[in-house]
């Protein structure tokens, strides 16, 4: 892995419209993303059958090599999160509150300690729902949530391979402005049914700062550099980028 590639995080989108969108708005859109918990259910003392989806507003980044993510891009037939890239500074990351993801493999002890804290918050908040002694342990265990992650799916898919970063909203901000924390999976259906998957949250940066490569098909180098307007950022062609 290259030292540049440790310095930065990346967020791929599908389209030159959503990257100049990004570029446009120096704004990262926090969208609902359904999560399934199925991996837990093996451990789950509660019986692992209640509430297993969820919808968590996000943003999402990877910090993979460049080389290896375009490799492994050019073998993926979904094609992937798209072709078109946004280095950000690490450094700008942290400071937001960006963090990697925590994959958990099936089965194992901290799949069953997970299951056993996730599935048992609304009878542990039932229990103590008068003094509200658990208000704020319930908040962290719903943060902490949004941060995990099968090791991999029932495809045999790696997860892992993805090295995934989340941004989830702080709580003051869910409260400021009254926003739900999470949707089960029907309101996350109806919502998307609706076109209605943006959270309302923004997560901002600035282009001129923050941001130290544009990744993109060689095809729209041009409209990219035009974008940017001179600012100091690599332009870098994905097609070139460590295929061999």
């Amino acid at each position: 892995m290259k030292e540049s590639d440790l310095e930065h995080v990346f967020h791929f989108t599908r389209s030159i419209e959503s990257l100049n969108s990004i570029i446009n708005n120096e704004i990262f859109w926090v969208c609902y993303s359904l999560e399934n918990f199925d991996f837990l259910n093996n451990g789950d003392p509660w019986g692992g059958q209640i509430n297993k989806s969820f919808a968590y507003p996000m943003t999402c980044f990877c910090d993979i090599p460049l080389d290896e993510r375009i490799f492994n891009h050019a073998n993926d037939k979904s094609d992937g999160y798209g072709r078109f890239g946004i280095g950000m500074k690490k450094s700008w990351a942290e400071k937001m509150g960006i963090a990697p993801v925590h994959y958990v493999t099936s089965n194992n002890i901290v799949a069953k300690l997970w299951s056993s804290i996730l599935f048992g918050i609304p009878n542990m908040r039932n229990w103590t729902k008068e003094s509200g002694n658990f208000d704020f342990f319930f908040n962290d265990l719903i943060n902490l949530g949004t941060f995990i992650k099968p090791y991999k799916n029932i495809d045999s898919k790696i997860y892992y391979d993805e090295r995934e970063w989340r941004y989830y909203p702080p709580l003051e901000l869910f409260e400021e402005m009254r926003i739900k924390r999470f949707l089960t999976e029907e309101e996350y259906k109806n919502a998307n049914r609706e076109g209605s998957m943006q959270s309302g949250f923004e997560l901002q940066f600035s282009l001129e700062q923050d941001v130290d490569y544009l990744i993109v098909p060689l095809e729209y180098i041009d409209e990219v550099y035009r974008l940017i307007n001179g600012l100091k950022i690599k332009i870098q062609p994905y097609e070139e980028i460590g295929i061999k």
